[in-house]
């Protein structure tokens, strides 16, 4: 689903895209999930992907290739 969207948003020439986690505490599902979608999408599309562990406080960027 969200491949679909970044195509899209790609497409219509948007520059921004947010994709949002479940809070659980900072810990386990949310922080892996968020983590391998970011590595995905930006493997996949080439584009900058900023990563933001908000109860970790860690912030993480891809940049654009």
């Amino acid at each position: 689903m969200v491949d679909a969207s970044v195509e899209r948003y790609m497409e219509r020439g948007f520059t921004n895209l947010s994709v949002c986690f479940g809070c659980t505490g900072g810990q386990h599902r949310s922080v892996y999930a968020a983590q391998h979608m970011a590595e995905h999408i930006h493997h996949t599309f080439g584009v900058q992907v900023n990563l933001m562990h908000r109860e970790q406080n860690i912030e993480q960027t891809f940049k654009q290739q």
